[in-house]
């Protein structure tokens, strides 16, 4: 029988920032603390986040959406064309609170590419980890601080790490499809 071969690619992320994050930093946390969320637990699993609307992934009216949204999609239009797409859309978004010994086991999203925008990061171990997709065992991190946004591929493998300190971790993800270059 014919062994697959794993070959590398080039591949990217891009690594960002919402420029206006420190004045908007504060009314977006306090417009995400006042939002319709709950806890995210799965007995057995690795998955207890403190807060999140997940289900609401969909719904663009969500006041904290609505506040941060000119600002996020700019940013990522901006991304996507520097990385020679015409265009970047902006399909779901959610947030996610981290408190003490909460988690996000290991996971893939859908569509093209994962965005994260670290709202609230009170230490820096605290960034989003992803498994080396030509072995899927090694271990490495973002290198990220609060304010910053990453968008990968979907399809790469992350999780947050357990938070073992005592202080909430917000986050802001979502899945993005992109416009694709016209051909030349």
């Amino acid at each position: 029988m014919y062994q697959p071969q794993i070959k590398p690619l080039n591949g990217f992320y891009i690594h960002s920032k919402i420029e206006n994050h420190k004045s908007v930093k504060d009314s977006l946390l306090e417009k995400i603390s006042n939002s319709d969320a709950g806890r995210v637990y799965y007995e057995n699993t690795d998955v207890n986040i403190y807060r999140c609307d997940w289900d609401k992934r969909l719904d663009e009216n969500r006041e904290w959406l609505q506040f941060i949204s000119k600002d996020l999609k700019k940013t990522l239009t901006d991304c996507f064309i520097a990385a020679g797409y015409n265009d970047a859309f902006l399909l779901e978004a959610w947030f996610q609170q981290y408190d003490k010994n909460s988690q996000h086991g290991w996971h893939i999203h859908g569509h093209n590419f994962t965005g994260v925008y670290y709202v609230d990061l009170p230490q820096d171990k605290y960034k989003t980890e992803y498994l080396n997709p030509l072995n899927n065992k090694e271990i490495k991190f973002f290198d990220v601080k609060e304010g910053d946004l990453i968008l990968f591929p979907s399809h790469l493998v992350h999780r947050a790490p357990i938070l073992k300190d005592d202080f909430i971790k917000t986050i802001i993800s979502f899945n993005i499809d992109v416009g694709y270059p016209e051909e030349k």
